[in-house]
């Protein structure tokens, strides 16, 4: 049994073509994405990276700015406890002296100094009752005349007795403050104040005690009430009242141990709380705050009771040094007796020093942190070591993209960043990533239109290679006949086997008809040849449209004749010239005429050819009555090896080179042909050819 090979159709050759061509440019296509994909994530997290790793370096250059500010600070305060007294340094530190700046108290809200033995040396908390138990008896005689016999004249000669005579100088103050109340109590003002200002700046003892003290800064209040009570009452700020209580709130306030005089005293801290609160309290009740001679020294003033108030409550809390032994030094560590409040340690050989800090004194550090990561634009929060927020924003967008801690002189505390723009890791992503996004559609476009040409050129020459073929076996069957025939009608007459002379001449006849249309094959075989390889060349010259038609009419009638196809001709008047090569014209018309009468199947054929003018050309219209054509056929007819109808072609003459020399010939005239057609109803095809303006008309011959 024979074996038949598989025959491929040109529809499989073309789904196989389809289905290759489609592998090759999807799946290099997929990989494509594929590797953009895990290229734009990579891109993703090496940018995530690169920006933490930014962040985390400045971050860690702003930990070394805070760290080395605060190195600063301790030396500044190390060298001040190894020069100054600790009341120096005290006032010094936090803001209340003449060397007192700025920056150093931006940091510090109050300060105990604690001696080598732990217990505190400044500010000095306790006042000894030793001294008054030491009082002559005259003072207990004094003081009961004074208090329970309110006999002020007896008192006051007795207080002047005892002030005068006492060889103690604190026995020698008493009294005179003694006389001083028992003066005011009878309104004798004048020897009152006289009795108050030597009690309050005269000569101090060389050892003053802490009750010595205590009582010289009492008379400093009762002296400014007693100028209060001269300045008559429609006169209230009295000049002699106002140059009293300034004073008063300057020595409250002064802590120059360096003025040896009377305006200074090393006081306790609750003797000079109760004197600041007498002298504030005197200003605002004379509305004195509200002159700027007294601004400057009230503010002074207040800041010192503040931070008196503050240090004596920290010195209950920790009235020595052990008490706070398990502080780190150097770091802040939180108070769980005030809200936002922490001690620092800082130990020196002489001393050990505890300063107190609150939010605002922390504000200048964590504003370091905070203006620094607004120019990156991120938000922060700055949380301490119980979870707080201390500094930053209370909400921020999203969630951190980045923790760290804070300095070491903020343990357990921890900053965290938020993006407030969006998440800049995906912007700086995305911008790298839309690189890689653009080229690789690039390159996709590319392997597409590569692809696409591919496909066009292989099916193209599919197509070709099916014309080809097609046109391969049409010619051998279009040779073949006319050869046949006039094989046939040779070895007829050679062989002697005809009836009459009138036979033989129609066996000529037969075969000079088969000569014809094999001399005509064969030029269309030579034009597409010389088409193809780009050498047909062209006579053009200005030529009469009739003399054409004329010759075309010549060349067709014959065949016309003997298929009883009527042909009508219309020729417009004054037609002019044209810019042709004759010969190829009349090709043009007679390929168009064979046509119409080859693809007018039934019995009445009729063709008509219409010659007008239509500026700037001259129109050739060639129309028939024949089988028609769809759109489709109408776009392809003019490809070269093309026929619509196989079948009808094999009936008929023709190899489906006809229209496309007449396209070529048209074409290199700078001229036009169009085709209008409908099925059954016949076709029409229109020539445009440029016209010769002015050019002399020939005598028509038709």
């Amino acid at each position: 049994m024979k074996q038949h090979e598989p025959q491929y159709t040109d529809a499989g050759q073309m789904r196989l073509l389809i289905v290759i061509l489609s592998a090759a440019v999807l799946l290099p296509s997929a990989c494509l994405l594929w590797f953009m994909t895990e290229a734009v994530r990579n891109e993703r997290l090496a940018t995530r990276q690169k920006l933490i790793d930014t962040y985390q370096q400045r971050m860690e250059e702003l930990n070394a700015i805070v760290e080395d500010r605060w190195q600063k600070r301790f030396d500044g305060i190390k060298e001040k406890a190894s020069s100054v007294p600790p009341i120096e340094l005290f006032a010094d530190f936090l803001g209340l002296s003449e060397n007192g700046t700025a920056e150093k108290n931006s940091y510090c809200r109050a300060m105990v100094i604690y001696g080598q033995d732990g217990q505190p040396v400044y500010p000095i908390q306790r006042v000894s009752s030793g001294d008054t138990e030491n009082l002559p008896s005259q003072y207990g005689q004094a003081w009961k005349l004074e208090f329970v016999q309110n006999d002020y004249p007896r008192a006051i000669t007795l207080y002047k007795d005892l002030a005068a005579s006492s060889q103690d100088d604190f026995a020698r103050m008493t009294a005179l403050m003694g006389q001083t109340r028992c003066l005011k109590k009878v309104d004798n003002f004048p020897e009152a104040i006289q009795s108050c200002q030597l009690l309050a700046y005269g000569p101090l003892p060389p050892n003053p005690t802490n009750a010595s003290i205590a009582l010289r800064a009492h008379a400093w209040v009762l002296l400014a009430e007693l100028n209060r009570k001269t300045s008559p009452e429609t006169d209230p700020t009295d000049p002699n009242y106002e140059i009293a209580l300034r004073q008063l709130l300057t020595d409250a306030s002064n802590y120059n141990s360096q003025l040896k005089d009377a305006h200074f005293l090393p006081m306790a801290s609750s003797t000079r709380q109760f004197i600041l609160n007498k002298a504030i309290e005197l200003v605002h009740m004379e509305k004195l705050d509200e002159t700027p001679e007294f601004q400057s020294t009230l503010n002074k003033a207040q800041k010192a009771l503040e931070i008196e108030k503050l240090t004596a409550q920290a010195m209950e809390k920790f009235p020595n040094a052990a008490t706070f032994q398990g502080y780190q030094s150097n770091t802040l560590n939180e108070l769980n007796w005030a809200e936002n409040s922490w001690a620092m340690p800082i130990r020196h050989k002489a001393h050990t020093i505890l300063i107190l800090q609150t939010l605002d004194d922390i504000a200048v550090d964590m504003a370091t942190y905070g203006k620094t990561w607004r120019d990156y634009s991120a938000c922060c929060r700055i949380i301490n070591s119980s979870g707080n927020i201390v500094a930053g924003a209370e909400i921020c967008p999203g969630k951190p993209f980045m923790t760290a801690s804070l300095a070491s002189n903020y343990p357990d505390w921890h900053i965290e960043l938020y993006f407030t723009d969006g998440d800049v890791f995906d912007k700086a992503a995305r911008e790298q990533s839309a690189v890689y996004l653009w080229a690789g559609l690039l390159v996709i476009i590319v392997i597409l239109t590569a692809g696409f040409v591919a496909m066009r050129v292989v099916s193209r020459q599919i197509r070709l290679n099916k014309l080809k073929n097609d046109f391969i076996a049409t010619v051998s069957h279009e040779l073949k006949t006319p050869l046949a025939s006039m094989r046939v009608l040779t070895d007829t007459l050679l062989e002697g086997r005809y009836k009459d002379q009138q036979q033989v001449e129609d066996y000529l006849r037969l075969m000079s008809k088969e000569n014809q249309r094999l001399t005509r094959l064969i030029e269309n075989f030579l034009t597409f040849s010389r088409m193809e390889r780009n050498k047909q060349s062209f006579d053009i010259l200005p030529t009469s449209p009739l003399n054409i038609v004329e010759d075309a009419i010549e060349t067709v009638q014959t065949k016309f004749a003997q298929y009883n196809c009527q042909l009508d001709i219309d020729i417009a008047d004054d037609l002019p010239q044209i810019e042709a090569d004759h010969d190829a014209i009349v090709t043009v018309l007679t390929n168009l005429l064979d046509n119409g009468c080859k693809y007018t199947t039934h019995e009445n054929k009729q063709i008509r050819l219409k010659v007008y003018q239509q500026d700037p050309w001259v129109c050739f219209a060639i129309s028939d009555n024949g089988i028609g054509m769809t759109k489709r056929a109408m776009r392809a007819i003019f490809g070269r090896f093309y026929q619509v109808d196989q079948s009808l072609a094999r009936h008929s003459e023709g190899c489906g080179l006809g229209l496309s020399i007449v396209k070529y010939i048209i074409t290199a005239h700078h001229g036009t042909i169009s085709v209008e057609s409908k099925i059954k109803k016949g076709s029409t095809f229109t020539v445009k050819l440029p016209a010769v303006a002015g050019a002399p008309l020939p005598e028509a011959k038709l």
